[in-house]
């Protein structure tokens, strides 16, 4: 679900639903609509991170689970002002400035990576499970899908706004970034190393990745990339609320 000049627009497969034709009960986060494939409810999970139910007319029910998948293109550059951020001699972040000279003026790549993640609730002591990939727009390399990564999405502040935080760090090296195309701005655009923040709706997101070395041997030697603006969509369904990202499979 979205909202826009006041009003909120649920979307399922990509087609609106009329407002009179759903509903949502925020006290039992149960969300109702009638006609599109045959009509359905879906109960939200307790941190909105996925939701279960069924879909379908009353003879011909279909149970389904909900979980997130959100799709970025993103422009990216290199010298961007972005540094690593570290604590008692260890990296333990990554730092931009968005407002500063050096981010305004960095020669950015528009629309050079495409990024894909999903999202899949875990049970009631278990984490979210991801799965991330990484395409490169300009060199047409073969996607990166890695296997074996940490990675995290939860609310938070930023700006005095609220944004979700994405983290997502690599555990191996990143597939070599080698297309038919050579080329502009950064060599690669797999990261080691990913941190960004998200508008609450999902319209957009910012950040810094870290690519060509897992750890700092010197801040020359590491490009570090802006994740920007544009968002493109696939939408299964829309969950209520900042969740338009959330898909059931």
């Amino acid at each position: 679900m979205v909202t826009g000049a006041g009003e909120d627009q649920l979307f399922l497969d990509r087609l609106p639903i009329p407002r009179d034709a759903w509903s949502y009960d925020a006290h039992d986060r149960v969300l109702t609509w009638q006609g599109a494939f045959g009509g359905g409810h879906l109960r939200l999970s307790h941190d909105g991170s996925g939701a279960h139910g069924a879909i379908g007319p009353e003879h011909d029910l279909c149970s389904v689970t909900a979980g997130a998948r959100v799709q970025f293109t993103c422009d990216v550059a290199l010298d961007c002002g972005a540094t690593y951020e570290t604590s008692g001699g260890s990296v333990v972040g990554l730092l931009r400035d968005p407002k500063s000279p050096a981010w305004e003026s960095a020669r950015w790549v528009a629309d050079r990576l495409l990024l894909t993640y999903t999202v899949t609730p875990g049970g009631p002591l278990q984490p979210p499970s991801f799965t991330f990939e990484f395409q490169d727009n300009e060199t047409g390399a073969i996607p990166w899908d890695p296997d074996a990564f940490a990675a995290g999405i939860q609310l938070g502040q930023r700006d005095g706004r609220l944004v979700w935080q994405l983290s997502f760090k690599s555990a191996i090296a990143p597939m070599p970034d080698e297309g038919a195309v050579k080329p502009t701005g950064p060599d690669t655009v797999y990261p080691w190393w990913l941190e960004a923040v998200e508008d609450p709706a999902a319209l957009g997101i910012t950040g810094v990745a870290s690519v060509r070395s897992r750890a700092p041997l010197g801040f020359a030697t590491v490009g570090l990339c802006r994740l920007v603006r544009t968002l493109r969509e696939e939408l299964k369904a829309c969950l209520p609320c900042s969740k338009s990202r959330r898909s059931p499979r």
